[in-house]
């Protein structure tokens, strides 16, 4: 069986805004209980406020990360350069289109390094956590089939309902700490498939035209240590799964194709967190024997120390297009894109 393979070198660039939390997970920031230490029953109440907007300020970041990790992987055309089904040959034979892509992203995540999660005397009320781009360089390859031609509507007007099947390997490499802030200790791997519908091939006067979705998962990746030597203000972990939804249009002209298209991504990770807060203020030392009390989350008034665990999903619309240079059996392409979280 020939192959046609398209071998790509892309550059995607997505930004994001902040997308919304789950209400659940913000919830049980309103009602955590706190550990077992004899010192932390006589923490005055506007500390266990700031212990609760702490815990707060940690679902809002984890509610950034997620759509931020996501686009890194998902990018915006599952098929670069074209909307168009490459169907099956004349024999039969299923076509194989080939891609090798790196996307370029930056990742909205927390600056926990940099947060003081402590209440002082000259100082009794947290600011905001803070964020910063973490770059994200996802190295992807991608591989449709075509394994339906479809159906022809009219001379010249054909590849109604024809099916292409998707498949999809990518990996975020490790990022060193930048400047004392987060980096990413391992690496993250994410595979997935899904299918691509026809609206219309792609011929002399017509456009090609599509639809597809493709489900992606990923493993658990964890940001940030609570416990020592690090002792970050607050830490979680996450997987991630996928689901992409696009509509993409392309058309060709001389050497040079163009695609562009929007699309929808669904996520959603299981995840734990945990935090804690330094209070030194007069009132947490005087119950502390001079020393300063530390809070920490527990499931029980009074008992060991445990994450909050929970779902989040968020959700993003996106936007793209692609310029691909077309040398027959290579193509070389770029793509920009938007990303806008729903809220």
């Amino acid at each position: 069986m020939r192959r046609y393979i398209v071998m790509v070198a892309t550059l995607s660039f997505f930004a994001a805004s902040p997308a919304w939390a789950q209400e659940e997970l913000l919830t049980q920031c309103a009602q955590v209980q706190v550990t077992d230490n004899s010192a932390v029953a006589d923490a005055p109440g506007d500390v266990r406020d700031q212990f609760r907007f702490l815990c707060a300020q940690v679902v809002n970041a984890v509610t950034n990360v997620q759509p931020s990790i996501g686009m890194a992987f998902n990018g915006g055309n599952p098929v670069l350069g074209t909307g168009s089904t490459i169907g099956k040959r004349i024999l039969g034979l299923p076509r194989v289109s080939v891609t090798a892509r790196a996307n370029f992203a930056f990742a909205d995540v927390p600056n926990l390094q940099q947060f003081a999660n402590e209440v002082t005397q000259n100082q009794q009320t947290l600011e905001a956590m803070e964020t910063f781009g973490l770059p994200a360089v996802a190295l992807q390859g991608d591989v449709a089939i075509g394994v339906f031609n479809g159906i022809k509507l009219a001379p010249m007007i054909g590849g109604f309902g024809a099916v292409d099947l998707l498949g999809s390997v990518a990996f975020i490499p490790k990022v060193k700490e930048i400047e004392d802030k987060l980096g990413l200790d391992e690496a993250i791997i994410n595979a997935g498939g899904g299918v691509r519908i026809g609206i219309i091939k792609q011929g002399i006067l017509v456009p090609g035209v599509s639809v597809s979705g493709v489900y992606r998962r990923m493993g658990e990746v964890q940001f940030g240590e609570v416990d020592a030597p690090r002792s970050d203000p607050g830490e979680f972990a996450s997987n991630l799964s996928t689901l992409s939804l696009r509509v993409v249009a392309s058309k060709g002209i001389l050497f040079l194709d163009f695609a562009a298209g929007a699309g929808y991504d669904k996520y959603s990770s299981d995840l734990s967190f945990d935090w804690q807060l330094r209070c030194e203020t007069n009132s947490c030392t005087s119950a502390n024997a001079g020393q300063p009390i530390v809070l920490r989350p527990s499931k029980t008034a009074g008992g060991t120390p445990a994450p909050i665990e929970g779902e989040l999903e968020t959700a993003a619309w996106n936007v793209f297009g692609d310029v691909a240079l077309n040398f027959l059996m290579l193509n070389i392409v770029g793509e920009l894109g938007y990303q806008k979280s729903t809220d």
